[in-house]
């Protein structure tokens, strides 16, 4: 009998550490595809908005206006940072809007920041499910687009406008939106710069707040009442001070992007306030 058993054991021992071997080589391999299409649909991603931008982006040829220039003896940050000489107060960019929605009719604008990754086109749909995971061209990519709220007016005509976007590992989409958690981010990036059709803004950034998925932040106000109520829950709950000027009836973009896990409602927006730039 013992021996019986013993056989017994030895047997459902391999069949067992067979099936292991099965199941952590089919993981391995699982992984190892996650891995490899994650790069690849990075790569496609970066390589369409390499050519987006290639076909309508300009550098500007004069020379920038900077921050220190135009404010020469005042700071427009906290007391701990103090802006550079590098901070573009004025785009040394120019985009032809016009050429890229021949190609692209989701496109509505193009957000730009001197100094980081952010320079792509953003994209509306019908609703906020399309460009999650699609690119600009329509094409399904894990990457997705930075798109803009169905609800928001692609015309800026309305006070609050939210623009979504992947937090990448990389860096790439809004993956350097989490960085204005350090109060020295902000003082270096203090600007973000948004073209539409034939019109230019300066996003003046006043507050980084942590919040999660179902946040007040994420609705439209109605009225004053809902717009100074709005306000007032994002200055209390800033990261950083702002010395930015905001009033209830200036236009607001809100940039969201994730905080946490995949499956996590953890979020982190940063908000600024739409200034349009004389051509």
């Amino acid at each position: 009998m013992n021996e019986k058993n013993q056989t017994s054991r030895k047997r459902i021992s391999k069949i067992l550490s067979s099936v292991f071997t099965v199941i952590f080589s089919a993981l391995f391999l699982f992984s190892g595809y996650q891995i490899i299409s994650y790069l690849l649909e990075g790569k496609e991603e970066s390589d369409l908005n390499r050519e987006m931008i290639q076909e309508a982006v300009i550098s500007l040829q004069e020379k920038p206006i900077y921050i220190e220039d135009v404010f020469p003896h005042e700071t427009t940050v906290t007391q701990d940072a103090k802006p550079k000489k590098s901070i573009i107060y004025y785009p040394d960019i120019s985009v032809d809007m016009k050429k890229l929605k021949l190609e692209y009719p989701g496109i509505v604008g193009w957000l730009y920041q001197p100094g980081t990754p952010i320079n792509y086109p953003v994209m509306q749909a019908e609703d906020n499910d399309y460009y999650i995971h699609r690119l600009p061209n329509g094409k399904e990519n894990s990457a997705g687009s930075i798109f803009m709220d169905f609800r928001s007016q692609s015309d800026l005509s309305g006070e609050i406008c939210i623009l979504y976007g992947h937090n990448m590992k990389n860096n790439s989409m809004f993956g350097t939106i989490l960085e204005y958690r350090d109060a020295s981010y902000y003082a270096n990036h203090p600007y973000l710069f948004y073209f539409a059709d034939g019109v230019k803004y300066r996003l003046e950034v006043f507050a980084g707040v942590h919040t999660t998925a179902d946040s007040y932040i994420y609705s439209i106000p109605k009225n004053a009442d809902d717009s100074r109520a709005f306000l007032s829950k994002i200055r209390s709950s800033a990261v950083f001070n702002s010395e930015v000027s905001v009033l209830e009836n200036d236009q607001i973009f809100v940039l969201s992007t994730c905080s946490g896990s995949t499956s996590s409602s953890r979020r982190f927006v940063v908000c600024a306030k739409l200034v349009p730039i004389e051509s």
